[in-house]
């Protein structure tokens, strides 16, 4: 664009000067201002230096529309690497964190923990009889109720905290700045009563339940995949409590 208006500045600047060479030749003697030659001189005089504002007037503008477009550019670059960056760190599926938002996420507690916050808490939830949903309804089905699932943990849990989907139907919720265990007990206990409640999907009366583990993190020498582990051993043993009749809530894997 720029390349134009300069070409199209140089060609209206220009041609004054080709239509005087060709009158040139024959002066009007005795007018004032003298001949043909001097109008056409003045004319000329007076169109580049219409044609030079006009050439500067529209260069600015160019370069208005230039530097528009190069911060359009740059706030759609952004805006991209923010996409790249959310979908690489949140689950396609239900919308919720996946490992790497989990693991971010444990590091940031970890430090802050060093520096003198309150310990976080680790919640591991499994659903229960979810492989038979699946195998009966099939998996777009098995989708429908992991969003459902999805949204409903995400009712229950605070700002700060985090919820994350690390396999088919195992989540995580991390309860950031938990003074006691009660903290966290009182959020499992709001997840699993919030899952139990009947929803109707495509028609059928559903109802999902869930088991759910919990330890305190960071101890000493804590990493993530020792949190899981302590927090999955707490899961599998509400579950085999409640396979054998025994209360729904959740016990501490770290005490």
């Amino acid at each position: 664009m720029l390349g134009a208006i300069l070409l199209a500045s140089i060609g209206l600047a220009i041609l004054p000067y080709l239509v005087e060479s060709r009158l040139s030749d024959t002066p009007e003697p005795g007018a004032w201002p003298a001949g043909p030659a001097t109008r056409w001189q003045l004319f000329a005089t007076v169109s580049t230096i219409c044609c030079s504002i006009l050439g500067m007037i529209l260069l600015h503008r160019s370069n208005r529309l230039d530097r528009h477009g190069i911060r359009l550019a740059e706030t759609r670059a952004v805006a991209g690497r923010d996409e790249l960056f959310h979908a690489a760190r949140h689950d396609a599926l239900t919308g919720l964190g996946n490992r790497l938002l989990l693991r971010e996420r444990f590091a940031e507690i970890e430090e802050n923990v060093g520096r003198g916050a309150d310990p976080a808490i680790m919640l591991f939830i499994d659903l229960d009889d979810f492989k038979r949903i699946n195998d009966s309804s099939g998996h777009a089905c098995g989708d429908a109720h992991l969003r459902i699932v999805a949204d409903r943990i995400r009712g229950c849990v605070r700002a700060n905290d985090t919820v994350t989907r690390i396999g088919g139907d195992e989540f995580v919720v991390l309860v950031a700045a938990a003074r006691d265990s009660h903290a966290g007990t009182r959020i499992a206990e709001a997840i699993a009563e919030r899952l139990g409640e009947p929803f109707t999907l495509l028609d059928t009366p559903t109802r999902l339940g869930c088991s759910i583990g919990m330890t305190g993190f960071p101890l000493r020498g804590d990493t993530l995949e020792t949190a899981l582990a302590r927090a999955d051993r707490s899961m599998y043993e509400a579950k085999r409590r409640k396979r054998g009749g025994g209360s729904r809530r959740t016990k501490d894997a770290a005490a």
